[in-house]
């Protein structure tokens, strides 16, 4: 990737979920797109790590997803491939 994006300080402090777990699913959705990947591939990668995400940890998933598409990374994917969509179905 080379790339490095600010993400949320937010996650450390009312966030039961590890600041590095979105940011390898943010990683993960880059390379699904820049492999060219259907769009049922990506959502089915989408809800199958929302599950995952649910079954460790008792968060406001809602807000979670929320505060990871106005990070910079989130914001570039959702920009240029529209992931907000996969999320909010």
């Amino acid at each position: 990737m080379g790339q490095k994006y600010s993400h949320l300080s937010l996650f450390e402090r009312q966030l039961a979920l590890a600041e590095n777990t979105y940011i390898n699913h943010s990683d993960k959705l880059l390379r699904l797109y820049e492999q060219n990947a259907c769009e049922t591939l990506i959502a089915e990668y989408v809800k199958h790590w929302l599950v995952w995400v649910r079954s460790g940890v008792e968060i406001d998933l809602k807000q979670v997803i929320e505060l990871g598409l106005n990070s910079d990374l989130g914001q570039a994917l959702t920009r240029k491939y529209r992931v907000d969509a996969l999320y909010f179905r």
